[in-house]
Formats: C-alpha cells, sequence, structure tokens
C-alpha cells in the first residue's frame, strides 16, 4: 500500500512538507489497508512507520501525531532519515545550493496550497516567479534538481530574500505549525538517521533539534549519522533501519542514544 499524499493524482497541487497533511495520509494508509480483502490486515496488526528526505518528515509526522489522529492503529515504532523537521532552516538552508534552489519552492508552494490565505507566496513571487511556479507544479524531482542550479529565492520574488519573505508574520506562523520539534512527541520507540555531509536537508542544528526534543519528552529514540551525501545516506542507513526494525518487531527492548 502507497499513500497517495494530496493532490498528487487529482490534479490539484500537492501540499509538499505540510505536516498535519502528511501525517494523516500515512495514518489514513494505514487503515486503509486493513480493509483491503483478502490481505490477512487488521486494525490489530503491528505496523511501523518509514520514510526518507519528505518521507522522512511525513513518517515522522505520522508517528507524533498517531496517538490523538489514529488510536486504533497499533503503531510500534518510527523509522526516519533526513527529516526536514524545521522547513524555515531547511528553507534557508537551500537558497543559493547547487541543487536545491527548486526544493525550497516545492516546499513554498507546498505550504500556500495547504494553508490557503495564510502562505501569501504568489503574492510575493515575479512574472518569472510565477512562471517558474507554474512550472514546478508539473515536474518530477530528478528535473527540478538539475534544473535551478545556485538560483536563490530573490530571483524569483519582487525582490525579497528567503529571510525577508520567512520573517513575515504570516509566513513565520504556518512554519512554526510545520516544525515538528513542537508537535507532540511519539509514543513509541525512534530511529532517525541522516547522512553527514547531507547539502539538502541540515542535520546540524534541525534534525538534532529534533532528537533533542523527543529525547526530553523521554522518547527512546536514536540518532545516527551515515556517511554521504542526501541521496547516497538513504541507502547507507538502510541497512540499520531495517535491523532496527526487526528488532522493535521482535519485541526486543529499543537502543536509545539519548543522554
Amino acid at each position: 500500500m502507497v499513500s497517495d499524499y494530496e493532490g498528487y493524482t487529482t490534479g490539484s497541487t500537492p501540499t509538499y512538507v505540510a505536516g498535519v497533511s502528511e501525517a494523516h495520509t500515512v495514518l489514513d494508509m494505514a487503515r486503509a489497508a486493513a480493509s483491503v480483502p483478502g490481505t490477512g490486515i487488521s486494525p490489530a496488526t503491528r505496523w511501523a512507520t518509514m520514510g526518507y528526505s519528505q518521507g522522512g518528515g511525513a513518517s515522522s509526522w505520522a508517528a507524533s501525531l498517531a496517538p490523538a489522529y489514529a488510536p486504533d492503529l497499533q503503531l510500534v515504532t518510527d523509522v526516519s532519515g533526513g527529516v526536514p523537521a524545521d522547513i524555515a532552516n531547511v528553507a534557508e538552508s537551500l537558497d543559493g545550493s547547487l541543487i536545491g534552489e527548486g526544493l525550497q519552492l516545492y516546499a513554498l508552494i507546498g505550504l500556500q496550497q495547504a494553508y490557503p490565505g495564510r502562505f501569501p507566496l504568489d503574492g510575493s513571487l515575479s512574472a518569472a516567479g510565477k512562471a517558474t511556479e507554474a512550472a514546478l507544479k508539473t515536474q518530477c524531482v530528478v528535473q527540478t534538481l538539475a534544473s535551478f542550479p545556485l538560483k536563490k529565492f530573490s530571483d524569483y520574488s519582487t525582490g525579497e530574500t528567503i529571510q525577508q519573505f520567512d520573517a513575515r508574520p504570516d509566513v513565520a506562523a504556518v512554519y512554526a505549525e510545520n516544525n515538528l520539534t513542537t508537535r507532540p512527541a511519539p509514543a513509541v520507540p525512534v530511529f532517525q538517521y541522516h547522512a553527514a555531509l547531507d547539502e539538502i536537508v541540515p542535520w546540524i542544528g534541525q534534525a538534532q533539534a529534533l532528537n533533542r526534543a523527543w529525547c526530553s519528552a523521554g522518547v527512546r529514540a536514536a540518532f545516527t549519522l551515515v556517511p554521504g551525501d542526501h541521496i547516497a545516506g538513504e541507502t547507507a542507513g538502510l541497512p540499520a533501519a531495517l535491523a532496527w526494525l526487526g528488532d522493535r518487531f521482535a519485541g526486543r527492548p529499543a537502543p536509545t542514544t539519548c543522554s
């Protein structure tokens, strides 16, 4: 069963990186699996969330909101890599980067879609920026990564930098709602991994802050760095991620790196 995030197959605009939307989609996917005849899956089936990059954000948000939104589901653990926990931090780090500007714009477009009237991206874009926005709504990520080398938000805005846009009170309020470090901590053990040389989603600062927040809340959390950049990190972290999943489903106690 593959989750269908809002907007991806309906002709609308995806709510890319919008935390609550992602969480509800993942949890609804698990509920839907239990309703498919012949799968042997029921609401009592034990399951886990797992994802990387945007998917890591979705799985982490699902783990965070599961007790409130889906208390009927038997979530065992969450495994998430390259998590964009603080979207404002990630958006600013992508500004002017080699391959990240398109992803920054993806995120802003997604938040505008998820929060109509509250996240005024369109009003900040130049004519060229609006044309770029329209093009991005029909692109897949591989094309996008290659299309915006060293570009900045100010290349598409009416003059604002990303820092100035992010400082707007209405924009900052939406970012605050999508900062995972301030949302409820998961009620299950968590394995979080990140590429040591991640050039797209920083681990210094925002990913560390998520781990610290969940440790402080009493979560059995483990955080580890794996070799490589953002793309290589997904594969590099997979063996440890799968081992963690196997141990949790086997009922073994979850280790922690919290101190």
